[in-house]
């Protein structure tokens, strides 16, 4: 990515457009790479009074090694001598917060109860379901595993294509929307996406019903503007549609405060120098903000996957009597 964002910045065209024509510099590749395809006007305000052919004999590269240097050299000598003296007066700098070891098992004392309740109630069960699961006549097989795939695999699919659909949709939108409006959102406009986190998942199923079903409120609409007929309606809500618009809807706003936690992780200093010379949103998006925060993305896609997959109020609601059904 480091390869890309120094080709692109050192490429003619963008010295041109934005060094030259936009912040009135001279460019920092040879000028006579960038002259083809600037503006007359910018050309005559740059290379008016200094040529391109002196500046390249000239031009006096900046010392970035000596100064980096010198700034190194000053905190070596004035900097940190202050702060040895600090410390030889009694007077350090503050220390990070240690628990005491009285509180540290006041804490353990207090959390035994409810992790107890965990261990015993969910844990244990579920190391038993897995260990009987593997045990079939007395003996270790997995015909316990293959007996259930020759029986759903139809159903196991289907859910998987519904579950990988709509995370695809929710990533993907929200990584776009996130990208363009995430640096200037309002506390206001946040607040307005967190709605739908807040609702039931069989709230959401009633009411995805009632607006999807063959008469029901989005058909009524389309068929007062004569988009649809109402009396051979299309059907989205008792199918794999249905359920994949639910769960897109539902689980938009969980998408937007782990998409917008993913990039504001990244340092606003990348793409103010992206900006600056002259990359689009998409470009910010796709070459810096996506590469960036893929690790935090990857979390955010496996915990919004497992609460699809988790999700079976919905598909009860509004999913096919027939099969496949949701698994």
């Amino acid at each position: 990515m480091a390869k890309k964002y120094v080709e692109f910045i050192t490429s003619p065209e963008q010295q041109a457009r934005v060094v030259v024509e936009r912040q009135g510099w001279l460019p920092g590749i040879d000028a006579k790479h960038v002259l083809p395809v600037v503006s007359a006007k910018a050309k005559e305000m740059l290379f008016g009074d200094v040529p391109p052919e002196v500046l390249e004999k000239n031009g006096l590269v900046f010392p970035q090694q000596q100064y980096f240097k010198d700034l190194l050299t000053a905190y070596e000598e004035k900097l940190r001598p202050a702060r040895t003296q600090r410390r030889a007066r009694g007077r350090s700098l503050p220390r990070p917060f240690r628990m005491r070891l009285s509180l540290r098992i006041a804490c353990l004392v207090i959390a035994l109860p409810p992790l107890a309740i965990v261990i015993w109630l969910f844990f244990i069960p579920f190391l038993s379901s897995a260990h009987l699961s593997l045990i079939r006549e007395d003996q270790w097989s997995l015909r316990n595993y293959y007996l259930v795939w020759r029986l759903y695999r139809y159903d196991i699919l289907y859910t998987l294509w519904i579950a990988f659909f709509s995370l695809a949709v929710v990533l993907g939108s929200r990584c776009s929307c996130a990208g363009i409006s995430g640096s200037s959102s309002t506390g206001r406009s946040s607040s307005s996406s967190r709605s739908p986190w807040f609702i039931p998942f069989v709230v959401v199923g009633h009411a995805m019903r009632v607006l999807l079903a063959p008469k029901g409120t989005l058909n009524a609409v389309l068929s007062q503007v004569g988009l649809i007929n109402i009396n051979d309606p299309p059907s989205i809500a008792f199918g794999w549609m249905g359920i994949a618009v639910s769960l897109i809807w539902k689980n938009l706003a969980l998408a937007v405060l782990l998409v917008l936690g993913a990039y504001r992780s990244v340092d606003e200093t990348f793409l103010e120098a992206a900006r600056n010379f002259g990359a689009s949103a998409f470009r910010q998006i796709k070459d810096i903000l996506l590469p960036m925060s893929r690790a935090s993305l990857a979390v955010a896609g496996a915990f919004m996957f497992t609460s699809m997959l988790a999700s079976f109020s919905v598909p009860l609601m509004i999913g096919a009597a027939s099969r496949p059904r949701w698994s």
